[in-house]
């Protein structure tokens, strides 16, 4: 064999070896993850609404909020509430703009 192979044979046994090793780690901190995820979203005890939903959200009528997916799709129904209350104004325009008075307010004091 030669140096070159050699080496290359020698550097892919490595990275298999530390990827073999990784894998079961990276899978034990996902699933911690997700465990303190679920935690955290049952102590807020969060739940969708048993009605007026959009129709892609639907499926989530009444159901608690414990998983990131749900997470994600009531996050879209609180953004959605935010357009709806403020005129089309998303969340961050509303904030800059609070904060915006918030600094005026505070230099004139």
């Amino acid at each position: 064999m030669s140096v070159v192979r050699t080496t290359a044979v020698a550097l892919l046994g490595a990275a298999g070896a530390a990827m073999m090793a990784a894998g079961p780690m990276m899978a034990a901190r996902g699933l911690k993850a997700r465990a303190e995820i679920k935690t955290e979203l049952r102590g807020q005890a969060i739940s969708f609404p048993d009605n007026g939903l959009p129709n892609d959200l639907a499926a989530y009528q009444g159901q608690a909020v414990l998983t990131g997916s749900q997470a994600r799709a009531f996050a879209q129904v609180i953004g959605n509430n935010v357009l709806m209350a403020t005129g089309g104004r998303s969340y961050s325009e509303i904030s800059a703009e609070l904060h915006a008075a918030s600094t005026t307010l505070a230099l004139a004091t």
